[in-house]
C-alpha cells in the first residue's frame, strides 16, 4: 500500500481604509486549516485503520522454492497551509485603525494496520533444500507537514490616535499510530531452508510551524500604539505497535516449526520526528508630541511524543 494525500491550503486578505477628516479604520483575517487523514472504513476488519494483510488461514501450501508473505505500507501525507492578513489605515486628521489577524492550522493523521499472517492450523513446506520460508511486515509512513501564517498592520495619522494591531497563530498537529505485526499461529513450518519472521517500522514526521507579526503606527501629534503578537505551536506524536512471533496460543498447542537454515523472529522500530517551531514579532511606534507605546509577544513550541511496544517471541513452540 503506497497510498498518498498531498494536500494544500491557502488564504490571502487584504484591507485598506483612507479617511481626510474623521476615522480611518481597517481589518483583515487571512486563515487557512487542512485536515488530513489515512485511515479505513469502520468494516475494515473492525477497525478504523488503513487495513494491509497477506495472510494465509487454514490452508496448506507446498513449494519447490520459496514462500514468502508479505504486507508493506509506505503511506504518507504532505500538507501545506498558508495564511496571510495586511491592513492599512491612513487619516489626515482622524485617529487611524489596522487590525490584521492570520492564521494556519494544519491536522495530519495515519492509523496503519500492516500484518503478514500464518493462521489457523495452516501448514507451509519447502520441499528444494535452501528453499526458505518468509513471513514479513513492514510500515514507513511518513509526514511532511509546514504551517504558517504572516499578518501587517499599518495605522498613520497626521493629527489623531494611530493604532497598528498585528496577531498571528500557526499550529499543526500530525500523529501517526501504526500496528505492524508479523506472525505464524498454530500453524507449522517445514523449511529445506531459512525460517524468517520479521515485523520492521519505520515512521517519520516533519514538520514546520512558523508565524510573522508586523505592527507599525506612526502619528505625528497623537498617541501611537502599534502591537505585534505571534505563536507558533507543533504538536507531533508517533504510538506504534511492532510485534513477531511465532506461537502457539495455547500451552498444549502441536503446531511446530522446522528449519534446516537459520531461524529468525525480529522486530523493530526505528521512528523519528523532526519539528521547528519559529515565531517572529516586530512592532514599530513613533509620535512627535505625545505617547508611543510599541509591544512585540512571540511564543513557539515543539512538542515530540514517541511511544512504542516492540517484541519479538517464540511462545509455547
Amino acid at each position: 500500500n503506497d497510498s498518498e494525500i498531498i494536500a494544500g491550503a491557502g488564504a490571502v486578505a487584504i484591507a485598506f481604509g483612507s479617511a481626510v477628516s474623521g476615522t480611518a479604520g481597517a481589518v483583515a483575517f487571512g486563515a487557512s486549516v487542512a485536515v488530513n487523514e489515512l485511515g479505513g472504513s469502520d468494516n475494515d476488519h473492525g477497525n478504523h485503520d488503513n487495513v494491509v494483510w497477506a495472510e494465509v488461514d487454514q490452508s496448506t501450501i507446498t513449494a519447490g522454492g520459496d514462500i514468502t508473505i508479505q504486507a508493506d505500507t509506505t503511506a504518507g501525507i504532505f500538507a501545506l497551509g498558508i495564511g496571510a492578513a495586511g491592513g492599512v489605515g491612513v487619516s489626515d486628521s482622524g485617529s487611524a485603525v489596522a487590525i490584521a489577524l492570520g492564521g494556519s492550522i494544519g491536522f495530519n493523521k495515519i492509523r496503519n494496520n500492516t500484518q503478514a499472517r500464518v493462521t489457523g492450523s495452516s501448514r507451509l513446506e519447502t520441499n528444494r533444500t535452501g528453499a526458505d520460508v518468509a513471513v514479513t511486515a513492514s510500515d514507513t509512513s511518513w509526514i511532511d507537514s509546514l504551517a504558517g501564517a504572516a499578518a501587517l498592520s499599518i495605522a498613520v495619522s497626521e493629527i489623531g490616535t494611530s493604532v497598528g494591531v498585528a496577531l498571528v497563530l500557526s499550529l499543526t498537529i500530525n500523529e501517526i499510530a501504526n500496528t505492524t505485526r508479523a506472525a505464524v499461529e498454530n500453524s507449522i513450518i517445514e523449511s529445506d531452508g531459512a525460517v524468517t519472521v520479521s515485523a520492521d517500522s519505520e515512521a517519520r514526521i516533519d514538520s514546520l510551524a512558523f508565524g510573522i507579526a508586523l505592527a507599525v503606527a506612526i502619528s505625528d501629534s497623537a498617541s501611537a500604539i502599534g502591537i505585534g503578537a505571534t505563536g507558533a505551536v507543533s504538536f507531533n506524536t508517533i504510538d506504534n505497535l511492532v510485534e513477531a512471533t511465532i506461537r502457539n496460543t495455547a500451552a498444549t498447542g502441536t503446531a511446530t516449526v522446522a528449519s534446516a537454515g537459520n531461524l529468525s523472529v525480529t522486530a523493530s522500530d526505528s521512528s523519528t520526528i523532526r519539528a521547528i517551531a519559529v515565531a517572529a514579532s516586530a512592532s514599530i511606534s513613533g509620535s512627535t508630541s505625545a505617547a508611543a507605546v510599541a509591544v512585540s509577544l512571540g511564543l513557539s513550541l515543539a512538542h515530540n511524543t514517541i511511544d512504542k511496544d516492540v517484541t519479538a517471541s517464540i511462545v509455547n513452540i
